[in-house]
């Protein structure tokens, strides 16, 4: 993160936020993989699957997506937060410049920004 996030508490908060749910989104999505996963494997290969795994995986997964969806929006509201907290007059928002010119050394291009 850019010093400039740090200084931001509310930006910083929700990033916080966000990772911890990013991480738990995707243990648990891993979760659910594998135990969605292997009850398949065990079909596919001719065994007896344990359909009971796969709706646990599936449950799994239905929790992890709306937390990911959440993880996503914090993001989103952090970068928002913190690009709104800047001062518009930091950025520099003018166009280039495109000059020709001459003089005694010859005739060449000047480009301002």
């Amino acid at each position: 993160m850019s010093s400039g996030v740090k200084t931001n508490t509310q930006s910083l908060e929700l990033l916080k936020k966000a990772k911890t749910k990013g991480i738990f989104s995707i243990i648990l999505s891993g979760i659910g993989g594998g135990l969605t996963g292997t009850p398949i494997g065990t079909s596919i290969a001719g065994g007896d699957p344990n359909w009971t795994l796969a709706g646990i995986g599936i449950g799994c997964f239905a929790i992890a997506l709306p937390i990911a969806i959440s993880t996503d929006k914090n993001i989103k509201q952090a970068v928002e937060n913190y690009n709104s907290s800047l001062n518009p007059t930091t950025l520099n928002h003018s166009k280039p410049e495109l000059n020709i010119i001459a003089n005694v050394q010859g005739a060449g291009f000047s480009i301002n920004f």
